[in-house]
């Protein structure tokens, strides 16, 4: 990679990362926003519903829209626009009123902010794999297109520090009073300098080499559906491992207080703790990919998560001891470890008037709606153990196991080659 397109790498990377923090701390603070926003309701439940299905339903929406803008105007302009729905949704949550006085209508303008922020996800993620890829070369684009994998990531870690200093510092009632806005301000605010950041970046070169006339055809994510379904397909199943592990993971989360005893809390620190183990494998499952090819990466990434899947079955893990966590933790390495090469296999199936549609399509049908599935029917199903999480997450790491049989075991070259 030359030195002049290290900074746009660095700025799409930071902005994933605030963008993931927006989305994120909704998480992280969503038992004090019940009791600012569902008062009356059993702690937790209905927000907590309306975090993990809502947010992820809407990444598909945001990849169909953003993915046209991307084709159609350019990676820059669109990443700008996805900077500024996050930072105006994010804000939009740290500005609203209460149930005290407004009532339902207040969580009900929460959920539609919160729509947004998925929304605003669904472009960025897939903008941001598109972007790095089509700044890189040949012989580095695995490792760069992890590179922003990783600094989404890091994104969540971060939310979860400022969430842990704020409980810190502050009571509950402090925080259920003011204190909970103080993050979204601050996710908000920081909007401007990533955009700032962004704005001083280059449009991407494989774009601006593609002849006007070609960005110009059908509406790219129709057109991508009708001649490209099979790889979307590809790039669907390819997801399911992904979306498997982290629904089986999320799914542990809100079975935690009736089946283990645990608080949300103790999850959280669990799921933070394996997700910053998870990053500098991901990175190396991306540099790997450059030097001995993806195939064999994602074939492993597959196999271990379902043969991890079959050892939670096997296994009694009340009370959770050291295994358990080890279980969890395992989960989230192997997982991440093909995360960093799967968007460099997708990318590589579009050409550059179609990329960004192709990729959101398959990214956030595959790894949003999956997840989101897992999610709602684990919370149908899995009432007193978590043996139907771990079912989800076998069947979907066969599924990308089989998938992965058509990825071509040596790179094919589609994005223009830049020495």
């Amino acid at each position: 990679m030359q030195g002049d397109y290290r900074y746009p790498i660095i700025a799409t990377a930071a902005g994933g990362a605030l963008e993931m923090y927006d989305f994120s701390i909704f998480l992280f603070l969503s038992d004090y926003l019940s009791a600012v926003f569902l008062p009356l309701a059993k702690q937790g439940d209905y927000l907590a519903a309306g975090l993990m299905v809502t947010g992820y339903i809407a990444r598909p929406l945001g990849g169909i829209m953003f993915g046209y803008l991307g084709d159609c105007l350019g990676r820059k302009k669109t990443f700008l626009s996805s900077l500024i729905l996050m930072s105006i949704a994010t804000l939009g949550i740290a500005l609203l009123p209460d149930a005290s006085s407004q009532g339902i209508v207040a969580y009900v303008w929460l959920m539609v902010f919160r729509v947004l922020q998925g929304v605003s996800a669904g472009g960025e993620i897939p903008l941001g794999y598109v972007f790095v890829s089509e700044n890189s070369n040949y012989h580095n684009r695995g490792f760069v297109v992890a590179q922003f994998s990783a600094g989404c990531e890091f994104g969540y870690l971060v939310g979860f520090v400022c969430s842990q200093l704020l409980m810190l510092f502050l009571s509950d009632k402090d925080i259920v009073a003011w204190g909970w806005r103080l993050l979204f301000l601050f996710g908000g605010a920081m909007g401007g300098i990533a955009y700032a950041i962004r704005l001083c970046t280059m449009e991407s070169r494989v774009f601006l080499d593609t002849p006007r006339n070609s960005r110009r055809g059908n509406f790219p994510p129709v057109d991508v559906m009708v001649h490209y379904y099979r790889e979307i397909l590809t790039g669907i199943g390819i997801a399911l491992k992904d979306a498997g592990a982290l629904a089986c993971l999320l799914s542990i989360y809100k079975l935690f207080p009736s089946v283990f005893g645990l608080s949300g809390h103790d999850f959280l620190f669990m799921f933070v703790l394996s997700l910053s183990i998870g990053i500098p494998f991901s990175i190396l499952g991306g540099k790997l990919s450059d030097l001995m090819g993806r195939k064999w990466i994602i074939h492993l990434s597959a196999m271990v998560t379902g043969l991890l899947s079959v050892l939670g079955l096997l296994v009694d893990f009340s009370p959770p001891g050291i295994f358990f966590w080890l279980f969890v933790m395992s989960v989230a390495v192997f997982a991440a470890f093909g995360r960093g090469v799967y968007p460099r296999v997708i990318l590589d199936s579009f050409p550059t008037r179609l990329r960004c549609s192709g990729l959101a399509l398959a990214y956030n049908v595959g790894f949003a709606l999956f997840t989101a599935l897992g999610v709602w029917l684990s919370s149908v199903y899995a009432q007193n153990s978590f043996t139907f999480p771990l079912c989800y997450m076998l069947c979907c790491s066969l599924v990308t196991f089989v998938v992965a049989k058509q990825i071509p075991e040596r790179h094919t070259l589609t994005i223009s080659h830049i020495p």
